[in-house]
């Protein structure tokens, strides 16, 4: 069978024979120091794809596939020249290895003929500097793009055996995905084509999705996968700087549309980042100690940053451009937030003080005063009447916005607040970080509904340090430095979920507007996007 794909956005056609296929990208060393292992993680997942396709499904590899006495480098790029994918299997041996960097090399010259930017899909093996250590990944451009796009975190799995329930269901994950790309390559056929001899003519076609292009322009028919974003589908990589003040990315934020994400890191940036593409719009700069937090507006038209440098700043979204810098704390800008109808911008900071601004003017409007110690966390209610602040007093503070007169002060945890949240409908108030737990309370009566245990991590490193609700209030995910993402039914406590990857402590979970995506960020200064 032959499929006539159009190139995007070119109007060209290229032809491409055979079945959908794979080629595995990796250095042979690792199969042989593992006994076979990534051998049989080839033939595992060909399985696995051919399982959910119903079709013949073959992953190249060249042991197994190159003739005897064939030259295999031409091999190697003939075979290049007609599979769908390539697996690329990350380990410091791949990127000394002069032959994996041609093979990718060559599948990023196929991505820019065919239009596509999602043919090449890393599965992370063993842990390279390459890819963890920033400064030497933005010195190597390989290791630049393969940290850039979603890839299959193995480097726990590899010593799970392939009939563990962990390992079985990681293989199926994989091979959705890739089924995913077979289809989009299938939806690109422009109509029937004509086979060898007296067959008759057959129209290649796929079921009906609109998951075209970049994975993060995935849309699913029928909303938000059940039971929250589950598998990870592309990681942002930008931030640099390491330390107290100058590590990982505490903040981030989606646009009310969606269509952007903004993170602020301890390298004193504000990244924005074009969720269609997964690509970096502009980098914002202007805070002379690391970002702490950020917002959007609700028209999407501004963005706020506060930082260490116990600033707060006003940027336009579209361009960029600084607006205004508020001043008045004289410690950190821990968290800053928008009221719902964009009025007002109120700020939590280390000098134990909540203060809300005049969005237009940047003029102080009240200093709310009652925590004792830093304010690490501020949320307006949905309709804006409250004003929620938690601390490292170990006390969530509801304010009425319009007085600043104080409503109720919430007790009982053992270890400071970082996070507080309501839920969409106002009801429910969430808070991290009590000592391996996420507390949920009542918003109207300060009653303690349920408490959350799922988190692990020894004293000290066990901090959950943010909380999200999702859009319909039916999903809490919670974030934490055991680098684990976990995601809560709201209305029972029970865990749906936990998102691995991340290679150090979380400091920031977001959900998007849709309920689509869930973005996840901390110390090993990468975001990575789940759907």
């Amino acid at each position: 069978m032959e499929y006539r794909l159009s190139a995007v956005g070119s109007g060209r056609r290229l032809a491409v024979s055979g079945e959908p296929a794979a080629f595995m990208s990796y250095a042979r060393f690792n199969d042989a120091h593992d006994d076979g292992q990534l051998s049989a993680f080839r033939e595992r997942l060909a399985a696995e794809v051919r399982a959910q396709t119903g079709r013949e499904f073959v992953i190249f590899q060249d042991r197994a596939d190159i003739v005897w006495g064939q030259n295999w480098q031409r091999r190697i790029m003939e075979t290049l020249d007609v599979v769908t994918l390539l697996l690329v299997v990350v380990t410091p041996g791949f990127f000394g290895s002069a032959a994996c960097r041609a093979e990718v090399a060559r599948f990023l010259q196929r991505e820019e003929e065919l239009g596509r930017s999602d043919l090449i899909l890393p599965v992370y093996y063993i842990s390279a500097r390459e890819m963890d250590d920033p400064a030497v990944r933005e010195s190597d451009e390989m290791a630049r793009v393969l940290a850039s796009r979603q890839f299959a975190d193995w480097r726990e799995l590899r010593f799970e055996p392939f009939t563990s329930p962990l390992a079985r269901k990681a293989i199926a994950q994989l091979a959705s995905q890739m089924r995913e790309t077979f289809w989009q390559q299938a939806e690109a056929v422009t109509g029937p084509t004509e086979r060898a001899g007296t067959e008759d003519q057959v129209t290649a076609r796929s079921e009906s999705l609109t998951y075209v292009g970049d994975a993060l322009r995935r849309k699913p028919l029928n909303g938000p996968p059940p039971g929250g974003p589950s598998v990870l589908v592309s990681v942002l990589s930008g931030h640099t700087g390491r330390g107290w003040y100058n590590g990982g990315i505490p903040a981030m934020a989606f646009s009310p549309d969606g269509n952007l994400l903004a993170s602020g890191g301890g390298d004193q940036t504000i990244r924005i980042w074009k969720m269609a593409t997964g690509t970096p719009v502009r980098t914002l700069t202007g805070h002379e100690w690391g970002v702490k937090s950020v917002a959007f507006s609700p028209d999407g038209n501004l963005l706020a940053s506060g930082g260490h440098d116990q600033t707060i700043r006003i940027w336009e979204t579209a361009t960029g451009t600084p607006v205004r810098t508020l001043t008045g704390h004289n410690r950190a800008v821990n968290s800053v937030a928008f009221s719902p109808d964009g009025t007002l911008l109120a700020s939590g900071g280390s000098d134990q003080t909540i203060r809300i601004w005049e969005t237009a003017t940047g003029t102080p409007v009240r200093t709310l005063t009652g925590h004792n110690r830093a304010v690490n966390s501020v949320a307006f209610s949905p309709d804006g009447t409250l004003l929620a602040s938690g601390g490292d007093d170990k006390t969530i503070r509801i304010w009425e916005t319009a007085t600043g007169t104080p409503v109720r002060t919430l007790t009982g945890q053992k270890h400071p607040v970082n996070s507080v949240a309501f839920s969409p409908d106002g009801t429910l108030l969430a808070s991290a970080g009590d000592y391996r737990s996420v507390r949920i309370w009542e918003t109207a009566t300060g009653t303690l509904v349920r408490a959350l245990i799922g988190h692990t991590g020894r004293p000290g490193w066990s901090e959950v340090r943010a909380v999200a609700f999702s859009r319909d209030g039916n999903l809490l995910a919670s974030a934490g430095y055991d680098k684990t993402v976990r995601i809560w039914e709201a209305a029972t406590g029970v865990p749906v979920r936990t998102l691995t990857g991340h290679t150090g402590g979380l400091q920031a979970v977001v959900f998007s507007p849709d309920g689509n995506l869930l973005a996840s960020a901390g110390e090993d200064q990468i975001v990575r996007l789940w759907g």
